[in-house]
């Protein structure tokens, strides 16, 4: 029984974990999109500061895009370098991949339409209780099957 409680808490950890992720990268999009719009100075730095780290650290996003079975860390990577660092979106993709990152990437156009905070988190999240700590993936249930 206690075995059961300890595998259940871990998947909530990580669920959470996950939840926490994509709100951070979907808040990231909202404040790049609108900073750059009111102060273009500001946005330009930011711009500049994303493609320095990207530079630091370079992805084969090709790679990822082409692989038929990628790892969820991978298509996340992928979406937040087309929505935060600009990256080209790759000619081909599996089929999977496309499917993910076209949902993704509405999402990140949603959320940098989205005004309020707390609709921004529902973009993250579908909540079981209304935004408590029972909050699970909305990615989870569509974008990767």
């Amino acid at each position: 029984m206690k075995t059961v409680k300890v595998r259940q808490a871990i998947a909530d950890y990580n669920k959470l974990g996950e939840v926490l992720r994509v709100g951070n990268i979907i808040e990231d999009a909202y404040i790049d999109f609108h900073v750059s719009e009111k102060w273009p100075v500001l946005g330009e730095y930011i711009r500049y500061s994303r493609q320095k780290v990207a530079e630091q650290r370079p992805i084969d996003l090709d790679a990822i895009a082409r692989n038929p079975t990628p790892a969820r860390n991978s298509v996340i990577n992928l979406w937040v370098a087309f929505t935060l660092y600009d990256a080209e979106l790759p000619q081909k993709m599996s089929a999977k991949v496309k499917r993910a990152i076209t949902e993704l990437l509405g999402y990140s156009v949603q959320a940098t339409q989205t005004e309020n905070a707390v609709e921004r988190v529902e973009i993250a999240c579908l909540p079981s209780k209304p935004l408590g700590v029972s909050c699970y993936f909305k990615r989870s249930i569509t974008a990767f099957g």
